[in-house]
């Protein structure tokens, strides 16, 4: 993995960590084998309990806000803090894996949810996933194995 450094100016912090994933087939396989997948996605109705909301993400808009809600749903779910890793796993979005802070995730909505793709956040043991897919639809669910 190749470390970057994050300029402070960015987020008002001293120094933020993020990776760049060069073995991606590790997080690849993690994420296959964590849950169900069918067509190269995951199969959310055999995922008991998940979130689901449709938000065609525009920058500048109320979309943001809509998404801001869905991870703040999340981070109270996961009892997860800001400044815990997840990955970011995407179809074409983005060409590099990266594991960053969750609050850059938050800080880089426009970035990160505009482009159209397919996108994964996951934690680094994959307990859970955020997906939003090129069809506009964000999920989010527990691991079933």
């Amino acid at each position: 993995m190749n470390d970057l450094l994050v300029e402070e100016e960015l987020f008002g912090r001293d120094r933020i960590e993020c990776q760049i994933i060069n073995d991606q087939q590790f997080y690849l396989s993690l994420l296959e084998e964590k849950f169900p997948f069918e067509l190269n996605r995951i199969r959310w109705k055999k995922i008991p309990y998940h979130l689901y909301e449709k938000i065609i993400y525009e920058k500048n808009s109320n979309s943001r806000i809509e998404v801001l809600t869905f991870l703040n749903k999340v981070k109270k779910l996961t009892k997860m803090d800001e400044n815990d890793s997840v990955v970011l796993i995407s179809d074409g979005g983005f060409e590099e894996m990266y594991k960053i802070p969750f609050f850059i995730v938050e800080k880089c909505i426009d970035a990160i949810f505009f482009l159209p793709h397919h996108l994964y956040i996951i934690p680094t043991d994959a307990t859970w996933c955020i997906s939003y897919t090129f069809e506009n639809d964000l999920y989010f669910g527990f691991s079933v194995k």
